[in-house]
């Protein structure tokens, strides 16, 4: 399995990075990291602390495109030419860059089809982005892939105009991965999380509330912003209950770093 992330320079997105590609590589798993080329002093720390564990692959757009292209790019994953042993059999999922993920509860999804989790999250137009997994060949299939990830982004995406293109198209991406996936014709395997009644996720660990079980968790949703030490600490003690023996000297290294910029 691989995971296909995406950042901007946003402390939002930057930030929690290396934590994100930390927790998918203590499931065993791979990230391939979409991210606007050009001089950015927040990413590149955040690469040098993703270090063996990620790949990185820079696009070109309008810096007013730059949250719509990072958050489609992820669709196209499968375009990036895979290097790794699985080739096209390989499961990619998407994810975000303020997510991390624990426990086996991604086991499921290793095997055939399409599987969207938390299929209950979002309105019924959109699938919400973390997480959809399916082989490789059949992302091909399903987004039409037969060129470089950048031409199919520009192509898709530096055709819509707007007053506000970052606002307007905030869930571009969530709408169109449900569309190309209807379209498909395929099988679709939803897995839901909702709890009763809400379109919030059961066994995560959210910033909006932070209120879980640290032993019965899938995700957490990271709280914001990570500079706000408060918040990183928040991270902090949960990284130290879920993986007690890791030496996590590296995650306050990283914040005093990041802190300087």
């Amino acid at each position: 399995m691989i995971a296909v992330l995406s950042a901007t320079e946003h402390d939002f997105y930057a930030m929690p990075l290396p934590l994100a590609v930390y927790s998918w590589a203590k499931l065993g798993v791979f990230s391939i990291v979409f991210v606007p080329s050009g001089d950015k002093p927040k990413l590149a720390l955040a690469k040098k602390y993703c270090s063996e564990l990620a790949v990185f692959f820079e696009f070109e757009c309008e810096e007013k495109r730059i949250p719509t292209y990072s958050q489609v790019s992820r669709l196209f994953g499968a375009a990036v030419g895979l290097w790794n042993h699985g080739g096209d059999n390989d499961t990619l999922i998407t994810a975000d860059s303020d997510i991390c993920v624990f426990g086996d509860y991604f086991s499921k999804v290793r095997g055939d089809g399409i599987h969207v989790i938390g299929a209950d999250l979002t309105p019924a137009d959109q699938y919400p982005m973390c997480f959809i997994a399916m082989a490789a060949s059949v992302w091909k299939e399903v987004m039409g892939i037969n060129k470089g990830y950048q031409a199919h982004l520009s192509e898709l995406i530096d055709p819509i105009e707007g007053i506000d293109i970052r606002g307007e198209q905030w869930s571009y991406d969530q709408w169109y991965i449900k569309k190309k996936i209807d379209e498909s014709g395929l099988p679709v395997y939803l897995h839901n999380r909702a709890k009763e009644g809400t379109q919030f996720a059961s066994k995560r660990a959210d910033r909006d509330g932070w209120n879980f079980d640290p032993f019965d968790l899938v995700d957490a949703h990271l709280p914001r912003p990570l500079i706000d030490i408060d918040n990183f600490n928040k991270v902090y003690d949960l990284f130290k209950i879920k993986y007690p023996i890791d030496d996590l000297q590296w995650m306050q290294d990283y914040y005093n770093e990041y802190k300087l910029l």
